[in-house]
């Protein structure tokens, strides 16, 4: 592997598993994480899911069959990572519907206000502590995401070592 790529896949583990802590703690109903800019993670998990997507299609070429490449990569010790993977996508979807379905509005801050708005359209205004909900409310519906594709990307970048 080379020392770049073993950089990125450090990179993209250390992005899931902050990815997986932030989504326990909006589980949780852990209002603090409202207060962090959590929301460059769909950037970095994004980013490092595309980085090895590129990086694997240079290396196995133009007809890529991720099915294949998973089953072949993972068929010894570390057979349960795409059966991670699969429920973690299945989860995701779950997860989104489920809270997509409790949507009120998405939570703001307007002229030191505290509101709940549908693309612009003012609901109501709000209190900080129901705005720390719903803020990590929308953490939780796409924190689900950031966990899916920076474990696809920290699979994708692993290399099993020769013994």
């Amino acid at each position: 592997m080379d020392s770049y790529l073993k950089y990125i896949f450090k990179f993209s583990l250390g992005v899931f598993l902050i990815s997986s802590l932030v989504h326990i703690l909006a589980i949780f109903q852990i209002t603090v994480i409202s207060r962090f800019p959590v929301f460059i993670l769909h950037v970095l998990t994004i980013g490092v899911c595309f980085i090895a997507f590129f990086q694997l299609r240079s290396k196995e070429g133009r007809k890529l069959d991720l099915a294949k490449y998973f089953k072949e990569k993972f068929s010894s010790k570390l057979s349960w990572v795409p059966v991670v993977l699969v429920l973690l996508f299945i989860y995701n979807f779950i997860n989104f519907f489920l809270s997509y379905s409790n949507y009120v509005g998405s939570p703001d801050v307007w002229d030191g206000k505290y509101i709940l708005h549908d693309h612009g359209s003012l609901i109501r205004e709000i209190t900080e502590r129901e705005y720390r909900i719903e803020r990590t409310k929308e953490i939780k519906m796409f924190s689900s995401f950031w966990v899916l594709f920076s474990g696809i990307g920290s699979a994708m970048l692993y290399e099993m070592e020769d013994n």
